[in-house]
């Protein structure tokens, strides 16, 4: 596979990723992700593609350990590099593996930027990589947040007291997010604690929805508690510039 040597925060964080028409080439999604999400301890990263999002958290001090799942074996293969390349060996692993299939220990929070387009929608992309990253070709959204609940769900043998024992990061299209919410509240213990619309300008449409939920034993108290933060604007009006905010997450000034 051809690759590019890409970098964000001015050149301290490096990414060898696809070139371009040789497979998917992360875009803004992952990093407005890792800024959205709160601090964790554990972190299961599902879909890693090239491990940007484990790696994010990691530079921004938001997680500790990090575990990427990722199914194709060419983008892991990057995503080992990418973890070697920005000095987390000790920190972040890559598992070339079916997220639904593979087996991985309670984490506390689980984070994933899914395929955004079902097997029947659009137009598949020529090329194979790009096309099952881009669409549900290993994995329906149902399947992610099913084992985002499982791997937020408190072990058996644990005695945790506190209430809220695991959490689950997500970013989707805006015509995705109502379905997104119902597959993650259709388990009595899930509450959505945040929610954040991702607008292209501030005239603009959302566009995005950044999902931040909690696995609860006891529930109640959070429930019909949503917090919809304000939106987060990528873009200043008078063209193509970011806004303040954004150029924070990439470092970029």
């Amino acid at each position: 596979m051809k690759t590019t040597r890409d970098t964000l925060w001015n050149g301290d964080l490096l990414f060898e990723q696809p070139a371009r028409g040789y497979g998917y080439r992360f875009n803004l999604d992952p990093i407005l992700l890792s800024g959205f999400v709160s601090p964790a301890v554990q972190v299961v990263d599902l879909g890693a593609g090239i491990g940007i999002i484990g790696i994010l958290l990691l530079a921004m001090g938001k997680a500790k350990q990090v575990t990427a799942v990722e199914i194709q074996t060419s983008l892991a293969q990057l995503a080992d590099k990418n973890i070697q390349n920005n000095g987390y060996t000790n920190r972040m692993k890559i598992i070339n593996d079916d997220l639904r299939q593979v087996e991985i220990s309670h984490a506390d929070l689980v984070v994933f930027n899914p395929p955004y387009f079902r097997n029947n929608e659009g137009h598949g992309a020529s090329e194979y990589s790009r096309d099952i990253a881009r669409h549900e070709r290993n994995g329906t959204l149902a399947d992610f947040v099913a084992k985002a609940i499982k791997l937020a769900t408190r072990p058996k043998n644990t005695h945790a007291v506190h209430s809220i024992i695991g959490r689950v990061g997500a970013i989707i299209p805006v015509r995705r997010g109502e379905e997104l919410e119902k597959l993650l509240i259709s388990n009595k213990h899930i509450t959505i604690l945040r929610r954040r619309f991702v607008q292209p300008r501030e005239q603009s449409a959302a566009k995005y929805l950044l999902i931040e939920a909690s696995y609860q034993e006891h529930n109640e108290i959070y429930k019909n508690n949503t917090l919809t933060e304000n939106p987060l604007i990528v873009h200043k009006d008078d063209g193509r510039s970011y806004t303040d905010e954004v150029c924070e997450l990439l470092r970029d000034w």
